[in-house]
């Protein structure tokens, strides 16, 4: 099975500024130039869209597979790397930099970082029963009559180097890990055959700090081998123990 994510979200919260609403007309202007640029796609920024109360926009392509996300906290870039096979996840997180550049260069909010983000998202197909999978394969509970649903979240928090050596940081990260099965097909009669997967890394910085692209890259790298260490550790079983119909 491939452990390629098929989805991937970067995002970034700051505190929170009002004046950040006044500058998201300039905020479209300076994303749309990017379109077809290095790594942007042809036409990503091609589609706007404003909350009610104008105080956020989404901008992005047609089909909602490539898209930011900018309000008075901060921002969210969400790229589907399924829909989208030719940008993999580096190439999404040097996307994400430039896009962080262009929005910092007009908001100047990069002064009090609070927190980073990633979040990769699988689709884990073919099983027989992905209930049982979870359960069984997983958390090792040992149950034979299990039909429909599986379902389990839990986070996993730990003290950042920074955070245990200076008195006056806080900082921690937290992974949240949420996983699912799901039926492919609305028929009763047949088990759950999919595993949906997500896995949030967060950097908490307490208190906040100046951004720097030295932020980004530690939590990139962080994210990278927590990453495999889930897959090919604990997680293992969900990406190994695929049963063909």
């Amino acid at each position: 099975m491939s452990t390629q994510s098929n989805l991937i979200i970067f995002g970034l919260r700051h505190k929170r500024l009002f004046g950040i609403i006044n500058q998201l007309g300039e905020i479209i202007d300076a994303l749309t130039p990017l379109q077809g640029e290095g790594l942007f796609p042809l036409e990503c920024f091609s589609k706007v869209g404003w909350t009610r109360d104008r105080s956020s926009i989404t901008v992005g392509d047609d089909e909602a597979t490539f898209y930011v996300d900018v309000d008075t906290d901060g921002f969210v870039f969400t790229c589907d790397l399924e829909a989208i096979p030719k940008i993999n996840i580096k190439e999404a997180y040097n996307i994400f930099i430039e896009i962080s550049k262009t929005i910092f260069s007009i908001t100047k909010a990069d002064n009090t970082l609070g927190r980073l983000g990633i979040v990769e998202n699988y689709r884990l197909k073919a099983f027989k029963n992905a209930a049982k999978v979870i359960a069984n394969d997983l958390l090792k509970l040992g149950f034979n009559e299990i039909a429909d649903f599986c379902s389990l979240r839990l986070t996993l928090k730990d003290t950042t180097k920074i955070g245990l050596i200076k008195g006056d940081r806080h900082d921690y990260k937290n992974i949240i890990m949420q996983i699912s099965s799901k039926k492919s097909e609305r028929k009763s009669e047949i088990p759950p055959d999919e595993i949906v997967l997500s896995l949030d890394y967060q950097h908490y910085f307490v208190p906040d700090v100046k951004f720097s692209a030295k932020h980004l890259e530690d939590h990139f790298k962080f994210f990278q081998n927590q990453s495999k260490e889930l897959r090919e550790g604990k997680l293992s079983v969900l990406f190994q123990s695929v049963e063909v119909k």
